[in-house]
């Protein structure tokens, strides 16, 4: 990801966040084609699950303070 894009998402997630969203970053990686019985086996690859992913989607969810919470802290 080039620089101009980075610092843009930065900003999108930054001003979700002062407006008291929770910013969820959508991405997918490619998966290399397996047989039927090896299907699962970049499972037990760590690296598999979080690198070299594309991102394409941020999104911003309310996530409001239940009733409860403000006289329990």
């Amino acid at each position: 990801m080039d620089a101009a894009k980075l610092e843009e998402m930065l900003a999108t997630v930054t001003s979700m966040a002062k407006r008291g969203l929770r910013c969820i970053c959508l991405s997918y990686r490619d998966l290399p084609q397996h047989d039927s019985q090896r299907s699962e086996d970049w499972l037990e690859d760590a690296d598999a699950l979080d690198n070299e992913l594309i991102a394409y989607a941020i999104v911003g969810i309310k996530d409001p303070v239940r009733q409860e919470v403000p006289a329990a802290v």
